[in-house]
């Protein structure tokens, strides 16, 4: 009787080389196909810090649909989809995570507004403020339709506000010469975002000026 070790080694290297097929859709808030989204699979490394591609981006069609073929497995690595909606930030998922068929809904869009104000706790106009979305270290390079990082200046009252953020946390900071930064955390959620953080700045001490144990200063 022939071995049948052959048959199976050549059945699981026929296996690998195709790898999965990973199919599903892109949906909008309210359900509507997203066309033009770029999907891709990146798989990560349990020894390293970043990810890296696993298979070729595609883009979405008429109907939200992608299809990303031979994809490949390994047990020593993590696979992600990665979702880039034009205009928007990266939404990442854990591809065994995913029921199927697939069904991506990407979430509604959120609101940041805050306010700067000085060390006397009136409102400081004309700061940037610097807002960048905390997307982990397992984040690649950035979403090639949407930035994670973008600058406002505060008005007269020292407001500032970025609409069409995708829901999560992001980092801010506000930096003007001769003050200390501020710096903050915020959660963004979905809808207008009507609540925001207050950063103030506090005027940072000349070299010459040293502060006393009491406190004061010379």
């Amino acid at each position: 009787m022939r071995s049948l070790f052959p048959i199976v080694a050549a059945f699981l290297l026929a296996q690998a080389a195709n790898g999965l097929s990973v199919r599903g859709r892109v949906l909008g808030e309210r359900g509507e196909p997203v066309e033009g989204a770029s999907v891709q699979v990146t798989e990560m490394v349990f020894s390293e810090r970043q990810p890296h591609k696993a298979a070729p981006r595609t883009f979405t069609g008429p109907a939200g649909e992608f299809i990303l073929d031979r994809v490949p497995e390994s047990s020593s690595t993590l696979l992600l989809l990665d979702v880039c909606v034009p205009g928007r930030a990266l939404l990442r998922f854990g591809l065994k995570d995913l029921p199927e068929p697939i069904e991506i809904a990407v979430p509604a869009e959120g609101r940041l507004a805050g306010q700067v104000i000085g060390p006397d706790g009136k409102p400081f106009a004309g700061v940037p403020v610097v807002v960048q979305e905390d997307i982990g270290s397992l984040a690649p390079s950035p979403c090639p339709t949407g930035s994670s990082r973008q600058t406002v200046f505060t008005d007269d009252e020292g407001r500032f506000a970025l609409e069409h953020l995708s829901p999560g946390q992001y980092s801010f900071a506000a930096q003007e010469k001769g003050y200390t930064s501020g710096f903050g955390i915020w959660m963004v959620e979905p809808g207008p975002g009507d609540g925001g953080p207050t950063l103030r700045l506090l005027r940072e001490l000349p070299p010459e000026l040293t502060s006393l144990e009491d406190g004061s200063l010379e």
